[in-house]
């Protein structure tokens, strides 16, 4: 397969997964065909990718391909200065033009970059960030707009620290010199271009030049996503240099731990980093634990300080993510369950990500001499099936590829061996027995997880109640707004409680709205449904509540159909509504 051939495949693949997340920012939620079309645009999206940086080469003849990357490299080495002119000059164009558009549009960010921006304050004024009383003025002190932040199941809204440190400190600078904490992201994704056009070295030909063009709309597309708050080409930058730099295990190790140092996501990858050195190393375990050892030690040095201060903040910290009951959002399958489409525990979801993970190193074992530099979206299918499924964590796995297609398409990479004379019968022997050994194996790790993910889905919903504490009953009464487009400003509705075992007496009256389209979602890139809630608790028996949206942006077009869901941690109840006129 030539270059340009698996840049038309990247890019297809590319557009598809961009496709998929207008196609339901378009139709919302309450279209469950939009989310079967979702999910076939990603699923479609992930093979195309994939395809993309598929190999024919033995794994056997994966120490001479090293050889020959080396012996390449070396023969490409370039002292020239105007080697970097291009990518230095575009580099500084691509930051100070889209630094320009974020001082002009004045975008409000993510909660993401406002809380790392206020524990970088923090941090310059001797405060330990991780104590959660001390990150609770952070929406005041930076004025994001609550309506944008991430609703806790319980109550609330996410504000403390939920990163490793790093994603702390990398913002001090911007905190010290009152920059745009966009700034910070937005300088390592025009750095991402610089870093791998350096990596492509010094081939001209086509096959380059169609990478480079490829990389230079990529990297537009990442750094206008940078400019709207997005942290994540950061890590991405230093994940990229862990990658081009694995000859050297140790340097490799230390920026695969400064990117696992800014976010906990690119942890995923770790597996598979440690397969690829094992396979390049001719299957010696050297290099490999080389890596970790050095990508543990870079994860710990930023993390130290905090650790030492008060090591229960920083642990509940840096585990939230996964122990605060977050209100599912997105378009996974997972939009099933929060939907009231199917009772599907939220655990179940956790579940099948551990499975497909398990799947995919299980599969990139058996074939790594095809899926060597395919890796990297790997990610994509196994984030889908978390239990909140936003855009970026499925649109920054692509350019992670983008190295390593480079690496195969432009002289790095060799994909034949020779074979010859009376080898030749053998060859084809043990490639015989090899490749049906593989296919069996593939085979037999598909049923053990298809019969995992079957009995644990039995299992949970067998285990979940069959009722939830709490009904809604009716909707008794509502208003409009008086001025303007009408909107519906407040509902009266009828809940009936009934606490069991392990619920509270008094609950609070939390309930989410999901219309059919929310036009703003397109440009804002919100997933999340409009809240609604009441000062009043639910308490047991017969309640009668009136609730209103927790902010403007959350009002209710009128005779727009609608489903209303309260909910408490993860009990959910249901009321679908044609429309109130």
């Amino acid at each position: 397969m030539t270059i340009v051939s698996r840049v038309i495949l990247f890019s297809i693949g590319f557009l598809l997964l961009n496709l998929a997340f207008l196609v339901f920012f378009v139709f919302a939620y309450n279209y469950p065909i939009s989310l079967v079309l979702t999910w076939m645009l990603i699923i479609s999206a992930f093979i195309l990718l994939v395809l993309s940086a598929i190999t024919k080469s033995s794994s056997a003849n994966t120490r001479d391909d090293e050889k020959r990357v080396e012996a390449s490299n070396l023969q490409n080495k370039d002292t020239r200065s105007s080697k970097y002119i291009i990518p230095v000059a575009f580099s500084i164009v691509l930051f100070g033009s889209m630094y320009a558009l974020q001082s002009f549009v004045r975008l409000p960010g993510t909660d993401e970059i406002n809380i790392d921006y206020y524990a970088g304050y923090l941090i310059l004024h001797g405060i330990n960030p991780y104590v959660a009383a001390n990150m609770r003025g952070v929406f005041a002190f930076t004025g994001f707009p609550l309506y944008l932040t991430t609703p806790i199941l319980t109550g609330g809204y996410v504000t403390s620290l939920g990163y490793p440190a790093l994603a702390a400190i990398i913002m001090v600078p911007a905190a010290a010199f009152d920059l745009q904490p966009a700034s910070i992201p937005l300088f390592f994704s025009a750095g991402t271009f610089l870093l791998v056009y350096l990596s492509l070295g010094r081939s001209k030909s086509h096959g380059k030049t169609a990478i480079i063009a490829l990389l230079a709309s990529l990297s537009v597309y990442y750094s206008y996503i940078a400019t709207g708050g997005t942290m994540d080409s950061i890590w991405v930058f230093f994940a990229i240099f862990s990658y081009i730099t694995r000859k050297k295990p140790i340097l490799s190790g230390v920026f695969f731990g400064i990117a696992i140092a800014l976010k906990q996501l690119p942890i995923i990858l770790l597996p598979f980093f440690l397969i690829l050195f094992y396979f390049e190393s001719g299957k010696r375990l050297k290099r490999p634990a080389e890596f970790l050892i050095a990508a543990f030690g870079a994860f710990l040095v930023p993390n130290l300080p905090f650790l030492i201060a008060s090591p229960m903040d920083w642990l509940k910290g840096v585990t939230s993510i996964v122990t605060t009951p977050l209100m599912g959002v997105g378009f996974g399958p997972s939009a099933l369950a929060f939907m009231g489409y199917t009772r599907i525990p939220p655990l179940f979801f956790t579940f099948m990500m551990i499975l497909i993970f398990l799947f995919l190193i299980g599969i990139y074992i058996i074939h790594f001499d095809r899926l060597k530099y395919a890796f990297f979206v790997f990610p994509i299918v196994i984030l889908i099936f978390n239990f909140r499924v936003e855009t970026d964590y499925l649109n920054v796995w692509p350019l992670l590829l983008l190295p390593a297609i480079g690496e195969i398409g432009i002289g790095k990479y060799s994909t034949k061996t020779a074979v010859e004379g009376s080898d030749m019968n053998a060859h084809i022997k043990n490639h015989f027995l090899h490749k049906n050994f593989r296919v069996a194996a593939t085979i037999l790790l598909t049923v053990a997880i298809v019969a995992s993910a079957a009995s644990a889905g039995s299992y949970l919903s067998a285990k979940q109640a069959g009722t939830t504490p709490f009904t809604i009953t009716s909707i008794v009464n509502y208003t409009v707004q008086a001025s303007g487009e009408k909107f519906i400003s407040s509902m009266t509705v009828a809940v009936y409680y009934q606490p069991g075992e392990g619920n509270d007496q008094s609950i609070p009256s939390l309930f989410a709205i999901y219309t059919p389209s929310n036009s703003s979602s397109i440009f804002s890139g919100v997933l999340y449904p409009l809240l609604w809630s009441s000062d009043s608790n639910i308490t047991p028996g017969n309640n009668t509540i009136t609730i209103r949206p927790d902010f403007n942006y959350d009002l209710i077009p009128s005779n727009t159909s609608f489903e209303i869901m309260e909910y408490y941690g993860y009990s959910f109840s249901y009321l679908r509504s044609k429309g109130l006129s």
